[in-house]
């Protein structure tokens, strides 16, 4: 299986999520699945910025671009490290039985 087809369908699916999780997120009434769901929308958004910048990081490397490569790959340890802080995170809630003001994503 190719990388390209890897990383789009990784990242499709990510958006996927994002989208529903945010329409949830939106809608519940329950704080506690307000919260739990925000945390994985957010694990989605991390994980589909990352897929994005590891295609733009590789294809700068194939075209020998430093300068993107710099950047591209700069923004990549960004949103992987954004995805694996929000994967704890989203851990935290979701083994939490209840919510705190101080456990959500935007606080």
């Amino acid at each position: 299986m190719e990388i390209d087809v890897v990383l789009r369908t990784v990242g499709i699916a990510s958006v996927s999520i994002l989208a529903i999780g945010w329409l949830v997120t939106s809608l519940a009434r329950s704080e506690s699945v307000q919260s739990r769901v925000s945390w994985v929308a957010a694990c989605a958004l991390y994980l589909a910025l990352a897929t994005l910048f590891t295609n733009l990081t590789r294809r700068a490397w194939e075209a020998d671009n430093t300068l993107a490569l710099v950047a591209f790959g700069f923004l990549l340890f960004v949103f992987v490290s954004g995805f694996l802080v929000s994967l704890f995170k989203t851990g935290a809630a979701l083994l939490r039985g209840r919510s705190s003001s101080r456990s959500g994503v935007t606080h």
